[in-house]
């Protein structure tokens, strides 16, 4: 996987594949490394690139670099966006969103007793278009900003 992938090798040896949710590395992980090296080799920068930190964060895939390019960024910021909507578990389409500890499950995966519509939580999203998520949290904070 390192030679295919040097940007997943951890300066400890170890690789970043391991740190993505299973679920997501299921439905788009491997997707999502092949357009990576893509646009790395078309920068002439596929050895020079690293990731520093691959997390979930409020429900969704963060991926932080070394500071790649803006088409990376591009990469990065379409998988972050699809991962709001895939099951962290299996990589089905997610229909809830569990509360306390953000994560977007489907029916079968949902933890008991947490559960919000995953429509009720995101809504009037352009997955494609917007840089920032709009929820019913930072509804207040959004309109005072845009």
């Amino acid at each position: 996987m390192f030679m295919r992938y040097p940007f997943l090798r951890m300066p400890s040896g170890r690789n970043w594949w391991e740190a993505i949710p299973i679920g997501w590395r299921k439905r788009f992980g491997l997707q999502m490394c092949e357009e990576l090296r893509e646009v790395l080799i078309e920068a002439g920068k596929l050895n020079d690139y690293q990731i520093k930190v691959i997390k979930e964060k409020y429900g969704a895939l963060v991926i932080y670099d070394n500071g790649g390019t803006i088409e990376t960024d591009k990469v990065l910021d379409k998988y972050h966006y699809i991962s709001y909507r895939t099951c962290i578990i299996c990589g089905k389409l997610a229909t809830c969103v569990s509360s306390g500890w953000i994560r977007p499950y489907c029916d079968e995966h949902l933890p008991e007793g947490l559960k919000m519509g995953i429509q009720e939580y995101f809504y009037d999203i352009d997955w494609y278009g917007w840089t920032k998520m709009r929820t019913k949290d930072n509804e207040k904070d959004f309109n005072q900003n845009n």
